[in-house]
C-alpha cells in the first residue's frame, strides 16, 4: 500500500508512473500533475481519503481498480484540469468532505452514493459518467458547469432521498433512466437559465419537492407525482413530458 499521513505528495512528468494495491490518504495532499497512479486492488477499497485527506488530480491519468471513499470532515477529492482523466472500476462513495469537480473527465463504471459531504460541480470542461448516484443527507450539491451523465437504462438513474437538496444551477444532466424524489426531505431545483437536464426515463415525485425557478428539463417518459410539492416558477422555465399524472400531491 501507499499511506500518506503528513505533507504533500506530488507526481509530475509524463512519463511517472506509480502503481500501488491501495492508498490512503490522512491530513496530507496527494498532487498529481502528469503521469499515471493506479491503485491496483480489485477486490476492496483502493482510494480513502480520511481527515483532511486531499486528492488533487491537475493532471495525467488516474486508475482505480476498485472503489473511491471519501470518507471524513476535511477530506477532499478535487479533479482540477483539463487534461484529467479519472478512470474508477467500482463506486465513488462519499460519507463526508468534498467532492469538488472543476475540470476533466471522470469516469465511474459503478455508481456515485453520496450519504453526507458536499458535492460541488463547477468548471465548464467537467464530465462526470456513472452507471447511478444515490443522495442523501446532503444539503449542498451543486451542479453550475459541465455534465454529469448517469448512463444506467435500465435502472433509476438518480435517486434523491432525505435531507438532500440537489441545486441545478446551470450544467447538462443527462439521466438514461429515471429520477426518483422519494422523501419529505428531498427537493431538485432546476435554477438557472443554462440549466439543460434530458431524462430518458421517467420522473418519479412520490415525496419532496421539485422546485423549477429557471432552465430546460426534458423527460422522454412521463412525470408521475404521488406525493410532495411541485412548483414550476419563472417565465423562462421549460419542462417537456410525454404525461403527467398527479396524485396526492400539490
Amino acid at each position: 500500500d501507499f499511506i500518506i499521513t503528513g505533507g504533500t505528495f506530488r507526481l509530475d512528468g509524463s512519463t511517472s508512473t506509480i502503481d500501488a494495491d491501495q492508498f490512503t490518504i490522512s491530513n496530507a495532499t496527494l498532487d498529481q500533475n502528469d503521469g499515471t497512479i493506479t491503485a491496483t486492488n480489485a477486490s476492496a477499497t483502493g482510494v480513502t481519503m480520511n481527515t483532511n485527506g486531499i486528492l488533487l488530480l491537475d493532471g495525467g491519468t488516474f486508475n482505480v481498480n476498485h472503489d473511491i471513499s471519501i470518507a471524513a470532515a476535511g477530506a477532499v477529492f478535487t479533479p482540477d484540469a483539463t487534461t484529467v482523466i479519472a478512470n474508477i472500476s467500482g463506486n465513488v462513495l462519499m460519507s463526508n468532505g468534498t467532492y469538488n469537480h472543476d475540470a476533466g473527465d471522470v469516469n465511474i463504471t459503478g455508481d456515485f452514493t453520496i450519504t453526507g459531504g458536499a458535492f460541488n460541480m463547477n468548471g465548464a470542461t467537467s464530465t462526470l459518467d456513472a452507471d447511478q448516484m444515490t443522495v442523501q443527507n446532503t444539503t449542498s450539491f451543486n451542479l453550475v458547469n459541465g455534465t454529469l451523465s448517469l448512463t444506467n437504462p435500465s435502472a433509476t438513474g438518480l435517486t434523491l432521498n432525505e435531507n438532500t437538496t440537489f441545486i441545478h444551477n446551470g450544467a447538462t444532466l443527462n439521466v438514461s433512466n429515471d429520477i426518483s424524489i422519494a422523501n419529505a426531505s428531498a427537493e431538485y431545483s432546476p435554477n438557472n437559465a443554462s440549466t439543460v437536464a434530458n431524462i430518458s426515463g421517467d420522473i418519479l415525485l412520490s415525496a419532496g419537492t421539485y422546485d423549477h425557478n429557471n432552465g430546460d428539463v426534458n423527460v422522454t417518459g412521463d412525470f408521475n407525482i404521488t406525493g410532495g410539492t411541485f412548483t414550476l416558477n419563472g417565465s423562462a422555465s421549460t419542462l417537456d413530458a410525454d404525461q403527467f399524472s398527479v396524485t396526492n400531491a400539490t
